[in-house]
This record gives structure tokens, sequence and C-alpha cells, in this order.
């Protein structure tokens, strides 16, 4: 089951009978997973119920892919309900105007799960620091700060015969790409910049493959086992 990122009352304004009004909505923010895309879930409240209890009928949540967004900012010059402050989200489609008590709140989650970074401008969050996009998916990745030098053997491939490389390496990780060097020299031998690696991570056969891509020097597979 999903995990909300945030989740809590927005108001979005509509427009009935040419007036504009404020609808009261419970709303959920999630973020890319296997299970379903980064997108905002939301269902208008009913009067006389605490909205976290409130239930859902089939058709009731509707639903805004994140993926589809091009802009979300502070929306100074509207009016909103008491004790919120309007923001706009801007999509490929349409455009929302939504209020909240805590907009900065919302407007950063959907920032991070829209564009993968925190909002630009420093007066729109206040004081927040920009958080860069992390690579966590394997443990070299996200490890590569603390530890970047990994001792391997190379495992006999087509590519690492046509490279000549056998024996003992060092791989090392940099933030833009990977580099074998001689475990003894410490001389580089091989970069693979991050760009051109198709898949890099665990193998069952060999521990650890790198498979690039063909404007590699190395070729297509290079197989080696952590030490």
């Amino acid at each position: 089951m999903e995990c909300p990122v945030k989740d809590g009352i927005l108001y979005i304004q509509h427009l009935k009978f040419g007036k504009k009004i404020w609808k009261k909505v419970w709303a959920q923010l999630f973020a890319d997973s296997p299970s379903g895309v980064a997108r905002l879930e939301y269902f208008e409240t009913r009067e006389g119920a605490a909205a976290k209890k409130a239930t859902l009928r089939k058709g009731e949540c509707k639903v805004i892919r994140l993926s589809d967004c091009v802009s979300v900012e502070r929306a100074g010059e509207h009016s909103s309900p008491k004790d919120t402050a309007p923001f706009y989200l801007r999509m490929m489609a349409r455009n929302y105007i939504m209020a909240a008590d805590e907009p900065d709140e919302w407007i950063e989650c959907v920032c991070q799960l829209a564009f993968q970074r925190t909002p630009a401008s420093s007066s729109t969050v206040g004081d927040t620091p920009k958080l860069k996009p992390q690579m966590e998916e394997n443990v070299i990745y996200s490890s590569w700060r603390e530890t970047c030098q990994f001792p391997v053997t190379v495992f006999h491939t087509e590519a690492s015969s046509r490279c000549h490389l056998k024996g003992n390496y060092l791989l090392v990780t940099l933030s833009e790409c990977l580099e074998l060097k001689d475990s003894q020299s410490g001389q580089t031998l091989y970069t693979w910049p991050y760009a051109l690696l198709r898949r890099f991570g665990q193998d069952k056969v060999c521990g650890v493959s790198l498979l690039v891509t063909v404007r590699a020097p190395s070729g297509s597979r290079v197989g080696c086992s952590h030490c």
C-alpha cells in the first residue's frame, strides 16, 4: 500500500454559476513508485465529519498527475479562505488555484515530486536549502561520498578480454562517473560516465556488472566481483 508524502486540507477554487467559490478537499501527495505515478489525489470533505475519517466512494477521488505539472508558485494577488494563503498549480491541460494553511510546504513537496528539486526562489519557501537529486538505487551510488574506492576482481568476458583486463583493480565512484584504476599504481585505466551506463549494479553470476553503451571505450559488458 502506498503511503502519501504529504496529506492535509486544501482549498481549490471553482467557478459555480459564474461565481468563484472555494471547495474544501482532503488531499494526498504520492511519490513516483513501482505501484503508482507521482500524483495529487483529492476528494471533497463532508460537513460535520473529520476530514481524515471521510470515506471514499467509487468515482469521488480525483487525480492530478504531477508529470504534467508546468509550475507551482504563490498567488499573492488572490484572496483565500481564512488562515490560508493561495498558490498556483499550473498543468499542461489546465491551471488550478489552491489554498492551504501551510502553502510553502505543499509547494516544496510538489516541486520535489514533479521536478526533483526544491523551489528555486528562496522567497517562496524561506531559507530552505536546495536538495540535489539522489541516486539511491544501489549501494555504490548511495555511498560514494563515504567510501569511494572498492577493490574488485575482473571476470573474463568478451569486453574484458578486448580491454586486456584481468585480475585485481580498484573501482572508484565519483560524482559524474566510475573509474577503474590499477590496484598497484593507482593509474586510471577506464572511465565510464554515468550517462553511458545502461545498467550498473549487482549481478547474480559475477557480483558487479557494468552494461555500457557502444560509445564507451570498453564496449558492452564488464563483469567484476567486489572483494
